[in-house]
């Protein structure tokens, strides 16, 4: 599999250390449970962990020979000549490009797209968007970069979850209150303001 550094795939990132160099790798929340290869020193790992921590979990080692094919090899394909563009495109240095296989380079390229929105400022479009979807001022004072944006339009048209009603009614939410919320983010504003 080889997928030890990725991309949330609208999904939670997650961060683990890698046992054999401690290289922290950011790994899609899809890809916890599965074997792979660290992304920066090659080692076997397993990212066995824990679903929605915010937290750097240790990955495990795992031994030569659990992760290879029938044959005694592994079945990896080199990165095709477009991932290495493409991850040149993005400022990867060189010599991560090295030997790197189709799995790793994919993760690899979601990684840094991430990094990359994470770093920029949100778009006009997507602060308009947030806005017509309902957005309160609080939540959109929040919002400082792509990643947070796309992260705010995605709560917002999620329907709010079991633990967030489970949470407004310890916080004493009135019928009224609970029966007009559409999604996440307004379970959230509302937990934030009964929570002050």
């Amino acid at each position: 599999m080889s997928r030890a550094e990725g991309r949330p795939e609208s999904a939670q990132m997650l961060q683990f250390s890698c046992p054999h160099c401690d290289q922290i790798l950011c790994v899609p929340e899809a890809h916890l449970g599965k074997r792979g290869r660290c992304n920066k020193c090659g080692g076997r790992i397993a990212l066995i962990g824990r679903a929605g921590a915010t937290g750097i979990q240790a990955a495990s080692a795992v031994a030569d020979g659990l992760e290879a094919g029938n044959d005694g090899q592994d079945s990896v394909q080199p990165a095709t000549e477009k991932q290495l563009e493409f991850l040149r495109s993005l400022g990867a240095p060189a010599h991560m490009l090295n030997g790197l296989d189709r799995e790793r380079a994919s993760t690899l390229i979601d990684c840094m797209k991430n990094q990359r929105l994470a770093a920029e400022p949100p778009t006009e479009k997507q602060l308009a968007y947030i806005t017509r979807l309902g957005a309160s001022e609080g939540q959109l004072r929040r919002v400082r970069s792509k990643a947070e944006a796309s992260a705010l339009i995605e709560d917002l048209h999620l329907s709010p979850t079991a633990e967030q009603m489970e949470r407004l009614h310890q916080l004493g939410a009135t019928g009224a209150q609970l029966a007009v919320l559409k999604h996440k983010a307004g379970a959230n504003a509302l937990i934030e303001a009964l929570s002050k």
